[in-house]
């Protein structure tokens, strides 16, 4: 999704007059090219978030990328606002539309009323989005919203200072585009000329995998964007170790817990040395990457804290390739939801990897190369709003299905204590000596045992103390005559 069409959502804040650039001068720095006004600062945030701040400290603009989304912008962005914002503290007055599928708007004061702000959430993956903000004092914001645009209009990763010299083997590689084969799920650009095998993998509409493998026309190198194959792990309790010999089901399976370290290191041994055939693979290093991680956990707990936490690692190997000296790096990553209660289970994880293989005079452009596939990555709204409805209808039934089943449960419990009780009066009745009755209408009566027919004396009735007492006893049937006998019943 361009930022450029991103933005122009943001007309719809204030006027429809369109915004004029103001003069600006290019900054380059940490990754990113932004233009700013004179006397605006830039810094870029652990996270990989820019916040660019004008003289005034109340006027400022923020991209944050969002990653490990768990709910789409519409859901997201209002629970984030609605339930309080170090960035917006004290928000008032929200007012939050859906500009099309996939991007939401956020318009607001806040500080009491003195400051206003605008949000602009986008979809940009089914677990990733961005987050475009504008904040100024409630007396300047319009005045000030045409700067604020025109430098989020500039804004774009990338950059970082003049690149040093590469050697010719590291050039970047020539790019074109690309379209996920399999569901048109998503287009971007892959090195012009290599095989792309792989795609969309549905294990259910509630697991939906990507993943690719990328060849270079002579076979010397592969870039990996993810495997479908890496199931979703649970890990199990202190108890739960009993259940390890069945499997978990819908895509996962009892698995130990793992780093993104030990998964890369794993996948390296067995994937990379055997499926991309590098004989003799000897790994270089291996190390947790603790900023990927700190920045990932940041990112997944934007809308609060949760039970997510993530854990990335790297490893770097050598080996050959058809006799050819190649070396590589893969990352991956595990994020793991931990489970309230960690008596039966700990909780579940799912695995991903990325990363490439190739000669050693290639290893800078193959990262290149990882960098600019990922970064130019545009999903198909409609397909990702498809998935999460199809999800969401999913997830819906299970639940139907798991309520009906435990409502069956409940009644079959209570039909069962039903049954107990019964039985137990029965054997009480049968020790005490007693007989339970009922007439025709359902009206009950107790007697003594000991007879083969019981009538109610009507007449008895009317002056006894209780139906019970005007019961008639007798071993031969006896019709209606002078005395008004009613049949009874015997139920128990």
């Amino acid at each position: 999704m361009r930022l450029s069409t991103v933005l122009t959502a943001f007309a719809l804040l204030t006027s429809q007059a369109p915004a004029q650039r103001p003069p600006a001068a290019g900054r380059d720095s940490g990754g990113f090219q932004v233009n700013l006004p004179p006397g605006w600062q830039a810094k870029k945030l652990n996270a990989g978030e820019v916040v660019a701040t004008a003289p005034n400290p109340s006027e400022w603009v923020m991209i944050a990328p969002l990653l490990a989304q768990t709910e789409p912008c519409a859901v997201s962005l209002r629970k984030n606002l609605s339930s309080g914002w170090s960035a917006y503290p004290g928000i008032k007055d929200l007012n939050l539309r859906v500009v099309r599928p996939g991007l939401v708007l956020a318009d607001f004061y806040f500080h009491g009323g003195q400051s206003r702000g605008a949000v602009l959430c986008a979809d940009t993956g089914p677990r990733s989005g961005m987050l475009y903000c504008l904040a100024a004092s409630a007396a300047q914001f319009a005045a000030g919203r045409d700067t604020m645009l025109a430098v989020l209009r500039s804004f774009k990763y990338g950059g970082g200072g003049s690149p040093a010299p590469r050697p010719a083997g590291n050039a970047n590689l020539p790019l074109e585009s690309w379209r996920e084969p399999s569901e048109g799920a998503f287009v971007s650009v892959k090195p012009a000329g290599w095989r792309v095998e792989g795609g969309v993998t549905r294990i259910s509409n509630t697991d939906v995998r990507t993943g690719f493998r990328l060849t270079s026309p002579d076979a010397r190198a592969s870039i990996v964007l993810g495997d479908a194959r890496l199931n979703g792990c649970t890990v199990p309790g202190p108890n739960g170790r009993q259940f390890m010999n069945q499997s978990p089901g819908g895509g996962k399976e009892w698995c130990p817990y793992r780093t993104g370290e030990q998964v890369a290191e794993g996948y390296v041994q067995r994937t990379v040395a055997n499926e991309l055939g590098v004989q003799g693979l000897r790994i270089t290093s291996r190390r947790a990457r603790p900023d990927l991680t700190a920045a990932a956990d940041r990112l997944a707990n934007m809308a609060g804290p949760s039970n997510f936490r993530n854990a990335t690692g790297e490893v770097t190997f050598t080996g050959t390739r058809n006799g050819v000296p190649v070396s590589g790096t893969f990352v991956a990553n595990t994020l793991m939801l931990y489970s309230a209660a960690q008596d039966l289970m700990v909780g579940t994880y799912t695995q991903e990897v990325t990363g490439y293989v190739g000669p050693a005079e290639m290893e800078g452009s193959l990262a290149d190369a990882v960098g600019r596939i990922i970064g130019s990555m545009k999903w198909n709204m409609q397909w990702v709003m498809a998935n999460r409805a199809a999800g969401a209808r999913d997830a819906e039934m299970v639940r139907r299905y798991l309520a009906s089943q435990a409502q069956l449960g409940q009644q079959m419990f209570e039909d069962r204590m039903a049954s107990a009780d019964r039985r137990a009066a029965a054997v009480g009745d049968l020790l005490s000596g007693q007989v339970r009755l009922q007439d025709a209408e359902g009206n009950k009566y107790t007697a003594r045992a000991g007879s083969n027919y019981y009538f109610l004396d009507e007449q008895q009735a009317r002056v006894a103390g209780t139906p019970s007492d005007a019961v008639v006893g007798s071993d031969l049937w006896k019709a209606a005559g002078a005395v008004d006998l009613r049949p009874l019943e015997t139920i128990r």
